[in-house]
Protein backbone atom coordinates (compact mmCIF):
# COMPACT_ATOMS: atom_id res chain seq x y z
CA UNK A 1 0.00 0.00 0.00
CA UNK A 2 1.49 3.41 -0.95
CA UNK A 3 1.01 6.67 1.05
CA UNK A 4 -1.52 8.12 -1.44
CA UNK A 5 -3.93 4.98 -0.83
CA UNK A 6 -3.38 4.74 2.79
CA UNK A 7 -4.36 8.69 2.60
CA UNK A 8 -7.65 7.95 0.41
CA UNK A 9 -6.50 9.91 -2.43
CA UNK A 10 -5.16 7.00 -4.63
CA UNK A 11 -7.71 3.61 -4.88
CA UNK A 12 -4.76 1.81 -6.65
CA UNK A 13 -1.46 1.32 -7.62
CA UNK A 14 -0.39 3.37 -10.80
CA UNK A 15 1.58 1.43 -13.61
CA UNK A 16 3.94 4.06 -15.97
CA UNK A 17 0.80 3.96 -18.56
CA UNK A 18 -0.78 5.54 -15.96
CA UNK A 19 1.18 8.29 -15.44
CA UNK A 20 2.00 8.62 -19.37
CA UNK A 21 -1.94 9.09 -19.71
CA UNK A 22 -2.17 11.62 -16.67
CA UNK A 23 0.66 13.46 -18.60
CA UNK A 24 -0.98 13.16 -21.97
CA UNK A 25 -4.94 14.37 -20.55
CA UNK A 26 -2.89 17.33 -18.60
CA UNK A 27 -1.13 18.12 -22.03
CA UNK A 28 -4.52 18.78 -23.65
CA UNK A 29 -5.83 20.90 -21.12
CA UNK A 30 -3.11 23.86 -22.22
CA UNK A 31 -4.78 26.98 -23.50
CA UNK A 32 -7.40 27.31 -26.57
CA UNK A 33 -6.57 29.93 -28.84
CA UNK A 34 -9.54 31.88 -29.69
CA UNK A 35 -11.03 30.35 -32.95
CA UNK A 36 -9.31 27.15 -32.87
CA UNK A 37 -11.87 24.48 -33.55
CA UNK A 38 -12.58 21.76 -30.49
CA UNK A 39 -11.05 18.50 -30.69
CA UNK A 40 -13.46 16.10 -32.87
CA UNK A 41 -14.93 19.08 -34.93
CA UNK A 42 -12.00 19.15 -37.56
CA UNK A 43 -13.82 19.49 -40.86
CA UNK A 44 -12.69 17.85 -44.11
CA UNK A 45 -10.06 19.43 -46.11
CA UNK A 46 -11.55 21.64 -48.84
CA UNK A 47 -10.61 23.34 -51.83
CA UNK A 48 -10.90 27.39 -51.69
CA UNK A 49 -9.74 30.58 -53.38
CA UNK A 50 -7.41 32.43 -51.00
CA UNK A 51 -5.80 35.97 -51.97
CA UNK A 52 -1.68 35.74 -51.71
CA UNK A 53 -0.10 38.59 -51.16
CA UNK A 54 3.55 37.54 -50.48
CA UNK A 55 5.02 33.72 -51.56
CA UNK A 56 7.70 34.05 -48.90
CA UNK A 57 8.96 31.43 -47.06
CA UNK A 58 7.82 31.03 -43.42
CA UNK A 59 6.18 34.27 -43.99
CA UNK A 60 3.47 34.25 -47.02
CA UNK A 61 0.56 36.99 -46.46
CA UNK A 62 -2.49 35.60 -47.90
CA UNK A 63 -6.39 36.23 -46.55
CA UNK A 64 -8.63 33.83 -45.80
CA UNK A 65 -11.90 33.65 -47.63
CA UNK A 66 -14.82 35.52 -45.10
CA UNK A 67 -11.47 37.60 -43.15
CA UNK A 68 -11.21 41.31 -43.39
CA UNK A 69 -7.50 41.11 -42.73
CA UNK A 70 -4.63 38.75 -44.62
CA UNK A 71 -2.76 36.84 -42.26
CA UNK A 72 0.43 34.86 -42.01
CA UNK A 73 1.00 31.50 -42.86
CA UNK A 74 3.77 29.63 -40.77
CA UNK A 75 4.96 26.64 -41.77
CA UNK A 76 3.71 23.64 -38.95
CA UNK A 77 7.93 22.89 -38.69
CA UNK A 78 8.60 26.32 -37.83
CA UNK A 79 5.48 27.13 -35.69
CA UNK A 80 7.02 23.94 -33.44
CA UNK A 81 10.50 25.92 -33.05
CA UNK A 82 9.09 28.80 -31.88
CA UNK A 83 6.93 26.62 -29.28
CA UNK A 84 9.98 25.14 -28.52
CA UNK A 85 12.00 28.57 -28.05
CA UNK A 86 9.01 29.86 -25.54
CA UNK A 87 9.83 26.72 -23.55
CA UNK A 88 13.43 27.90 -23.30
CA UNK A 89 12.39 31.38 -22.62
CA UNK A 90 10.16 30.34 -19.72
CA UNK A 91 12.46 28.59 -17.97
CA UNK A 92 15.26 31.17 -18.40
CA UNK A 93 13.07 33.86 -16.97
CA UNK A 94 11.79 31.17 -14.06
CA UNK A 95 8.01 31.28 -12.46
CA UNK A 96 7.85 34.50 -9.91
CA UNK A 97 9.36 36.77 -12.27
CA UNK A 98 7.12 39.94 -13.64
CA UNK A 99 7.57 38.56 -17.30
CA UNK A 100 7.15 35.43 -16.86
CA UNK A 101 3.05 35.15 -16.81
CA UNK A 102 3.14 37.16 -20.16
CA UNK A 103 5.52 34.46 -21.57
CA UNK A 104 3.91 31.78 -20.46
CA UNK A 105 0.46 32.76 -22.06
CA UNK A 106 2.86 33.00 -25.07
CA UNK A 107 4.08 29.47 -25.09
CA UNK A 108 0.80 28.22 -23.85
CA UNK A 109 -0.83 30.08 -27.13
CA UNK A 110 2.26 29.05 -29.24
CA UNK A 111 1.79 25.00 -27.96
CA UNK A 112 -2.28 25.32 -28.62
CA UNK A 113 -1.47 25.96 -32.00
CA UNK A 114 1.21 23.50 -32.74
CA UNK A 115 -1.61 20.60 -30.67
CA UNK A 116 -4.10 22.19 -33.04
CA UNK A 117 -1.44 21.98 -36.38
CA UNK A 118 -0.90 18.25 -35.14
CA UNK A 119 -4.33 17.19 -34.32
CA UNK A 120 -5.25 18.57 -37.76
CA UNK A 121 -2.55 16.89 -39.51
CA UNK A 122 -3.58 13.45 -38.07
CA UNK A 123 -7.15 13.39 -38.70
CA UNK A 124 -5.76 13.75 -42.40
CA UNK A 125 -3.42 10.98 -41.86
CA UNK A 126 -0.94 13.43 -42.94
CA UNK A 127 3.16 12.74 -41.55
CA UNK A 128 3.82 15.79 -39.04
CA UNK A 129 7.01 17.51 -40.03
CA UNK A 130 8.91 17.23 -36.41
CA UNK A 131 9.14 14.69 -34.13
CA UNK A 132 5.91 14.56 -32.07
CA UNK A 133 8.06 12.81 -29.16
CA UNK A 134 9.59 15.86 -28.70
CA UNK A 135 6.30 17.42 -27.94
Amino acid sequence: MTPAMAAGVAGKLREIGDIVALIEAKEAERPVVRGLVQKGELKRMRIDNIEIYSDATNAAVMRHPGRAFPGVLIQGDTLHSLAKQADLICAGIGIGSDAFEEADDLRGTLWALVNHYKATLVAHSMDLPFSSISN
